[in-house]
């Protein structure tokens, strides 16, 4: 009796992937996608926060441009008057100080603040010293943003 040959139970591989292999390949990309989803939920309210400094700045910008732009005389009567002009744009407060100074006085203070010698009358001021102050209307952890300039007589 001849003997028959059977076909082997398994055929040979073929140079495809096993079950396990594919598995593994599997948890590891989804762990490393994991990885990539937090780095980027971590990465947008960082984003958010240099996008709302950028908006206080350029709102900065605009409020000393604007005060700048006015007649010296007028600028001091703000001063005179208030001191101080303040109001909300959208999400932000701001408030521009002004500060009538002479060209001997130590400046190095911001607008109201007690470290200038003594007020200067307005009518004795050779120059105003302009302080803008932007922060967020909702108190974000970021500093407020601070420009200072000075003004004089054109």
């Amino acid at each position: 009796m001849a003997r028959e040959e059977r076909p082997p139970a398994r055929p040979p591989a073929e140079g495809g992937f096993t079950l396990i292999e594919v598995v593994v390949a599997v948890a590891v990309l989804s762990v490393a996608a994991l990885a990539v989803i937090g780095a980027i939920s971590t990465l947008f309210p960082i984003l958010r926060q240099a996008q709302m400094q950028t908006e206080a700045l350029r709102l900065a910008e605009q409020k000393m441009e604007e005060y700048q732009e006015l007649p010296f005389f007028q600028l001091l009567e703000i001063a005179a008057r208030e001191g101080h002009v303040s109001g909300v744009s959208g999400k932000f407060y701001w408030t521009v100080g002004i500060t009538p100074a002479t060209l001997g006085e130590d400046i190095s203070a911001g607008p109201g603040d007690p470290a200038l010698a003594g007020p200067t009358p307005a009518e004795n001021a050779d120059l105003a010293i302009l302080q803008v102050k932007v922060e967020d209307a909702d108190h974000s952890p970021w500093s407020p943003i601070l420009l200072r300039s000075e003004v004089v007589p054109r």
